[in-house]
């Protein structure tokens, strides 16, 4: 509608008019106390509304923070509490090891073990009290065999065979592609044009009509192009390429160089590579997986070259046989790995003697061959009467010698050796009281490693033997908290085994338990010190927390100042706008009533 269809009196939109600005006030009023705000956008007030939202911004992005803050606490509590465990742990293991000292550690022993590590003539062992030497000839009996052979069906790169003692690995030989030689074609479309590239080696040739420097020239055109080419690579690659040309088609061969993929490139035409394989060396233990027959004959290969006169090997379909050289067969000298499991077959055994220099009585022989020296300990225990009537028995495998005894425990003084590096002697199975402890203390620290791996939280483990699992980055605003772990296993914390046959060993006596406890004493000291640094930094972290609980407050109140609206004002304003409506409605009827007048002239 037009705004002068209808004609109103001065008094009558005057009224009107502050009708409609009461009811504006009226709407402002309502939201306001709807909302709690006095600037509800930024028409209301463009500098109080921009303010008031960087303010919460911010409060927004400081209670985003606060809330990984909480996480890194519970990361922290999670890695205390394994803290407190292990301490536990390590306090009981000390207690252990304590009870140990009082047990009984010099008592006998179910079985002495001794390792054969290079021994030399002259070199002893004792047992029962009768002292046994190495001496200088061949063994006089042992059991030995015709032959071993070992199928190769289905042997796997990883597969392993264990020859005289050494382990060879089975490997799919890592292989590299090389060429033969690569042929750049000078007779594509209409041969190569002033400007054109060939880059040989790296060192990039250009088409030009007065060739010089490493330009080649196309003037006699496609086969004199790839003649001028080949002259240019043979004078600036020096020898490291050789290179041909004719009718057209330059061939690039390896010189001193080898070729590879991207060794010639072109910048109009085709590269065309003639590929082989070449493959990569074997280690000196490491036999080439292939075809079934291909990996017995590279096996065989692999025996001979490494054992040379020792054994002698022989090569058949998919199997590979070995009989004695130099060195005599016994029942260990082949095993099965991972791969060969019922796969090495033993030809038919014969007790052989030998009869090449008579040993003095209670001499073993020498032969340089450690799995056959302990063999040859163990024959020459079980035929020496004064140790047999002891009730001594002896076996050997894989170099290590164990001695029994049938009717009484094995005593630590029974079995002793003269050379502590070549002849490394374990007693082990002790009494039941100290083995009993010694597993008591192993089954505590495989807990403490148990308990290391647990204490973690969302992917973050502060004891993990994983350093990139134990560092945990905490932001505030403004700047970062980096906590670093440590290894709270048993490695980390550098705590033994209580039997390991190459540290702590708890049967050699009071000395190595108290080493044990030594090393569980530093442990508790690392865990105390660790403790600390990680609480000293859950306070930072708690500090900051109740800062960033405070400064979001402050920022929201600061917001709230800009923009709140006043309740009691609002309300004030509410009643007092409704007064102003309802006489606004009363002034505007009257204001109506003198038009209603002129009603009366047509009565």
């Amino acid at each position: 509608m037009a705004i002068n269809d209808i004609s109103l009196t001065s008094g009558m939109r005057s009224n009107l008019l502050s009708l409609q600005n009461t009811v504006n006030l009226l709407d402002r009023t309502q939201t306001r106390l709807a909302t709690g705000k006095k600037v509800n956008s930024a028409i209301d007030n463009a500098t109080s509304f921009f303010a008031a939202q960087s303010l919460n911004s911010r409060a927004s992005t400081i209670d985003s923070l606060k809330d990984a803050m909480g996480q890194a606490v519970s990361t922290l509590k999670a890695a205390d509490k394994g803290i407190s465990a292990i301490t536990s742990l390590i306090e009981q293991a000390k207690g252990i090891a304590q009870q140990a000292l009082s047990a009984d550690i010099n008592a006998g022993f179910d079985t002495d073990q001794v390792t054969i590590n290079g021994l030399a003539i002259g070199d002893t062992i004792t047992v029962g009290g009768t002292t046994l030497t190495a001496g200088p000839t061949a063994v006089t009996t042992s059991t030995a065999y015709n032959s071993y052979s070992m199928t190769t069906v289905g042997v796997d790169a990883g597969d392993t065979v264990v020859v005289g003692g050494v382990t060879f690995t089975g490997t799919a030989g890592s292989t590299t592609t090389a060429y033969d030689n690569f042929q750049v074609d000078f007779n594509f479309g209409t041969g190569p044009m002033a400007g054109d590239t060939v880059t040989v080696g790296g060192v990039t040739y250009t088409a030009s009509t007065g060739a010089g420097g490493l330009d080649f020239d196309i003037s006699g055109g496609a086969a004199g192009a790839a003649t001028s080419l080949a002259a240019r690579i043979a004078a600036v690659q020096g020898g490291a390429y050789g290179a041909s040309a004719g009718s057209g088609i330059l061939t690039v061969t390896a010189g001193t160089t080898d070729l590879a993929a991207g060794t010639v490139t072109a910048s109009y035409s085709t590269v065309t590579p003639t590929t082989h394989t070449v493959d990569n060396p074997l280690g000196a233990t490491e036999f080439l997986v292939g075809a079934d027959n291909a990996t017995a004959t590279n096996l065989r290969s692999t025996l001979q070259a490494y054992f040379g006169a020792g054994y002698t090997f022989g090569v058949a379909t998919n199997v590979v046989t070995m009989n004695a050289g130099t060195i005599g067969l016994n029942a260990t000298s082949v095993q099965a790995g991972t791969a060969l499991p019922g796969e090495i077959a033993i030809a038919a055994n014969t007790t052989v003697t030998t009869a090449a220099g008579a040993l003095a009585a209670g001499e073993f022989a020498v032969t340089g061959d450690d799995i056959i020296d302990a063999q040859a300990m163990a024959n020459l225990i079980n035929n020496t009467a004064a140790i047999t009537a002891l009730n001594y028995t002896a076996t050997a495998s894989n170099g290590v010698l164990s001695i029994a005894n049938t009717a009484a425990d094995v005593s630590a003084a029974n079995v002793t050796v003269s050379d502590a590096a070549k002849m490394v002697e374990l007693t082990v199975a002790g009494t039941s009281e100290l083995t009993d402890l010694v597993a008591q203390y192993n089954t505590v620290r495989n807990q403490i490693d148990a308990l290391a791996g647990d204490s973690g939280y969302k992917g973050k483990n502060l004891l993990s033997s994983d350093i990139n699992l134990r560092t945990l980055d905490v932001k505030f605003e403004g700047a970062t908290l980096t906590v670093n772990g440590f290894d709270a296993t048993t490695t980390g914390l550098a705590v033994s085994s209580a039997l390991n046959g190459a540290g702590t060993t708890w049967t050699n006596g009071v000395g190595e338990i108290n080493a044990s406890i030594d090393q569980l004493d530093a442990a508790l000291s690392t865990l105390r010190q660790q403790s600390s640094k990680m609480s000293g930094n859950l306070s930072i972290i708690t500090v900051r927390q109740d800062f960033s609980t405070n400064i979001i407050n402050t920022l929201t109140e600061g917001a709230d100042k800009l923009t709140a609206a006043d309740s009691n004002e609002e309300g004030a304003n509410m009643l007092m706008l409704q007064t102003r409506q309802s006489l606004s409605t009363t002034a505007l009827s009257l204001s109506a009533q003198a038009a209603q007048s002129v009603l009366k002239l047509f009565g």
